[in-house]
């Protein structure tokens, strides 16, 4: 498929499919040049950016999602490097919760310190 209807299919901007190209990320062979010199992307491609897509929303970023994305695609989920790497993610968005929620009661301790303005 052409990159508009990848773009169309996998809900991405073309300048984002280029990016990830560059970068590395859909794999040797998955994209080809044509004579004509548009390229070519194999179907597993959306599949790629499917987990790519779940990886960015879980907090990896492109260069974690680079290095784990070829064992995911040899080895599968259940990989050793995987799940250490989901571990350790799961930790860091713990982390991240906790300090978020600590900032949050600052907040809310200060909104129930203020008056209340008259009439209300």
């Amino acid at each position: 498929m052409k990159i508009g209807e990848l773009a169309e299919r996998s809900g991405l901007t073309v300048p984002a499919l280029r990016f990830y190209e560059r970068k590395g990320l859909f794999g040797v062979g998955t994209v080809k040049r044509l004579g004509n010199n548009y390229r070519e992307y194999d179907e597993s491609v959306l599949e790629t950016l499917d987990l790519i897509k779940k990886a960015q929303t879980a907090g990896f970023s492109l260069n974690e999602i680079d290095s784990l994305l070829g064992r995911y695609k040899v080895e599968g989920p259940n990989s050793p490097e995987i799940r250490a790497a989901l571990t350790e993610k799961l930790k860091e968005l713990d982390d991240r919760i906790t300090d978020i929620m600590a900032v949050r009661n600052i907040v809310v301790e200060k909104l129930h310190k203020r008056k209340k303005p008259a009439g209300k």
